[in-house]
């Protein structure tokens, strides 16, 4: 595997419901999609036949970037396509919101996915499943995972990213290099740095020293072994030990019965964390 693959964020997909929190969800699209220079579809599934979408239920682009103070008031669409960005707004008639946004996101096939999720677990998980985790698995995007009420790497205020402290598991199927390498690819397409990335091991101790940032990558690592029997409860507590802003994992997907039954170890860190999550598929 290479270690150091090349990332280019260009098309982001955000699902929305138009609930409350949304602004929230789209407040970090938005950003994203301006550090990336990169074009923003917003995508809302609703039961066929029913009333049209009220997109003034999301705060208008133009007045949050007027917010943030990346246009003057009375801006034209010039001034807007200067920086690099295009919005666009998706009607999908479906009476299932799963399968309605895996039609769109198949045409579009975006670089990166961004669900919000309200992190369902035990008696609720198995109940009500989780609408974000169906839709990520039937995409095998790269996902940012944002719980609703949590506070995220954006300010809806200023629409500032401060994204650091970064967590990274590693594995058996993983080596430190790789996971560094894969991170530290997508990092500067979220946020501007530096970045404070932690290496973390599920075990007595973590095998060998720590390997260098990349080249161009403007960070410090270090690693950490956590002696609890399993990497979901080892970064569980690193997030919590380092208030950490964001987590990365690479994963293989559901490759047994088991996962299909209870989850993956990713799935279990995107329920757990109460911090964003950014899942990326190995090919």
């Amino acid at each position: 595997m290479d270690p150091t693959p090349h990332v280019l964020v260009r098309s982001i997909a955000l699902p929305t419901d138009l609930a409350d929190g949304c602004e929230f969800i789209f407040s970090h699209g938005l950003a994203i999609a301006l550090h990336a220079r990169a074009s923003l579809h917003l995508i809302h599934v609703h039961p066929e036949g029913s009333p049209a979408v009220y997109w003034d239920q999301l705060p208008a682009v133009r007045s949050l970037l007027q917010r943030w103070g990346r246009i003057a008031p009375g801006a034209g669409p010039e001034q807007i396509q200067q920086l690099g960005i295009h919005v666009v707004l998706d009607d999908v008639s479906d009476d299932d919101p799963v399968d309605g946004t895996r039609s769109r996101i198949g045409v579009l096939r975006p670089d990166l996915l961004i669900l919000g999720t309200h992190r369902r677990r035990g008696l609720d998980k198995l109940i009500h499943g989780s609408v974000a985790e169906r839709i990520h698995r039937a995409s095998s995007l790269p996902t940012l995972f944002l719980g609703h009420g949590e506070p995220g790497f954006v300010d809806p205020s200023s629409g500032r990213i401060a994204l650091r402290r970064v967590v990274v598991p590693t594995g058996q199927d993983l080596s430190p290099a790789e996971a560094l390498g894969i991170a530290a690819a997508w990092l500067p397409q979220l946020g501007p740095g530096p970045f404070d990335i932690t290496l973390v091991h599920a075990g007595a101790r973590f095998p060998g020293p720590p390997p260098p940032p990349p080249p161009g990558l403007e960070a410090s690592v270090r690693q950490v072994a956590h002696n609890l029997g399993d990497v979901v409860a080892a970064v569980i507590a690193e997030i919590e030990l380092e208030k950490a802003d964001l987590v990365v994992m690479a994963t293989h997907g559901r490759d047994s019965w088991l996962d299909r039954i209870v989850g993956t170890k990713t799935e279990s860190v995107v329920r757990w964390a109460d911090t964003p999550v950014l899942v990326l598929p190995l090919r």
